[in-house]
């Protein structure tokens, strides 16, 4: 995850060599800014166990989660495979054809309930019935620089060439107003929908979008299925426990950061 954050400040996927020169001038010419940090305390309802979670980049519940941990355990267990991006990505794609195969990437509906909440209003928002990832954003470049949110607008459903305006989308999610423009310092976090591996290989190679569901600086999750599948900043963990778990995400502290300028 740590080249999402740098495309998110401006700084590109990685160092591609060159003068040190040109990016002491870089960094000259940066200017900071405020960077949101959450947190998340995840308690299993059977036993109470309680464990904390830090995040900036973002989290996510389901098919993608699942995704993540399998290419993690594979890995851990063939270091060999990995030993370029190509390969990386490849190896990603056969463990999403698994997690889609497999069941582990079911619909969220009905065992994953969602309460946002801005200002201490809460958000109703409606979960399609084909969402099998939940997707928690807090800056806009995701795997690798897709751009989820969509700052240019929504990619619009069955025409994902056309988008909506940059403030709108989000069907019956849709915020009066519109949404705000995605901000790593708004104390605000995005909320996507993504309808399973091939949506979000979509995501990934040709650009689409999620679907917006909210915006919102406290999110309450309640999973009632015994076996579940997160990850955070790209390190996934599973929770299991008959009776499932009870999750809040609120802001934890802020840093400032440098942006680049140009």
């Amino acid at each position: 995850t740590g080249n999402d954050f740098s495309r998110a400040t401006g700084w590109g996927g990685g160092y591609d060599g060159g003068a040190a020169a040109k990016v002491i001038k870089n960094v000259k010419s940066a200017r900071a800014t405020r960077l949101d940090r959450w947190k998340m305390e995840l308690t299993k309802l059977s036993t109470d166990e309680c464990e904390t979670f830090h995040f900036q980049n973002y989290a996510s519940f389901g098919a993608d989660a699942a995704t993540a941990h399998g290419f993690h355990s594979e890995r851990e267990k063939n270091p060999h495979l990995f030993t370029s991006r190509t390969k990386n990505k490849l190896v990603y794609v056969r463990e999403g054809a698994k997690v889609m195969f497999s069941g582990r990437g079911r619909t969220l509906r009905g065992t994953l309930d969602v309460h946002p909440s801005e200002k201490g209003k809460e958000i109703t928002p409606v979960m399609g019935t084909l969402t099998q990832s939940l997707m928690i954003l807090n800056v806009p470049s995701y795997a690798g620089g897709a751009d989820l949110w969509g700052r240019k607008g929504e990619t619009i459903r069955g025409q994902p060439i056309f988008r909506s305006s940059p403030r709108g989308g989000g069907g019956s999610n849709a915020r009066p107003g519109g949404f705000e423009p995605q901000s790593i310092g708004d104390g605000l976090l995005e909320g996507i929908h993504m309808q399973g591996i091939i949506h979000a290989g979509g995501a990934i190679v040709l650009r689409y979008t999620g679907r917006r569901a909210w915006q919102a600086d406290k999110v309450v999750i309640n999973g009632n299925f015994p076996v579940w599948y997160g990850q955070v900043d790209g390190e996934p963990f599973v929770i299991e426990d008959p009776k499932g778990f009870h999750a809040e995400i609120s802001l934890s502290s802020v840093a400032s950061v440098l942006i680049r300028s140009n």
